[in-house]
């Protein structure tokens, strides 16, 4: 009686001689090794400075359209609220802010924030 062949056991011994001919898994193993670097310092972000956020305000103004105004004063008002209103100059660029945003009702627009933050 002839012995049954599996034509899928033939296909995976064929396949693992052509790839050990091709490329010898060792030495791809020890490349990527070699060139691994983490992903933070392949993608190092640029240094922040006043020309890179005035460049990514612009990308953001050309995104957003005619959006962009209360995109800007949102800005502004959250980078305020995070380094904390200490000055005089800080509390007036912020009820600036509040006015820009709500023209019609400021008044109640200011008297809400800062009653919220009890001032």
């Amino acid at each position: 009686m002839a012995k049954r062949k599996n034509p899928l056991s033939d296909l995976d011994a064929f396949l693992k001689q052509e790839a050990s001919s091709l490329v010898n898994p060792e030495a791809i193993k020890n490349e990527d090794e070699n060139n691994a670097t983490p992903a933070a310092e392949a993608k190092a972000p640029e240094k922040p400075s006043k020309e890179l956020i005035i460049k990514l305000l612009l990308l953001l103004a050309e995104e957003e359209g005619a959006a962009f105004q209360d995109s800007f004063y949102e800005i502004i008002k959250s980078t305020q609220e995070t380094l904390g209103l200490h000055s005089s100059e800080d509390k007036m660029l912020m009820n600036t802010i509040l006015y820009l945003k709500n023209k019609p009702n400021w008044k109640e627009s200011i008297a809400d924030y800062w009653g919220k933050l009890g001032v």
